[in-house]
């Protein structure tokens, strides 16, 4: 829920974090197909490099971190071309 003063929400009245997004041009345009879809493959591999980052390369650490199995964080990274 946003709390604004007066008949329109502007970005004055959304939360820093919000703001940060809103700058971000989106691969597609809001709403259209392939536009979630994108968005969460993107935002998935940013957590698994980074779990992976954070145990130094370990799989099996990385996928116990992320809640997934080793099958399946090595599924994904061979989906996406990494050895």
């Amino acid at each position: 829920m946003i709390l604004a003063r007066g008949d329109v929400i502007t970005t004055d009245a959304l939360p820093a974090v919000v703001k940060g997004l809103a700058h971000e041009a989106p691969s597609h345009a809001p709403g259209s197909p392939g536009d979630l879809p994108g968005a969460v493959e993107k935002l998935e591999k940013e957590l698994v490099f980074e779990s992976l980052r954070i145990h130094g390369g370990n799989q099996s650490k990385a996928a116990k971190n992320l809640g997934i199995s080793e099958r399946n964080l090595r599924y994904r990274l061979k989906k996406w071309g990494v050895r």
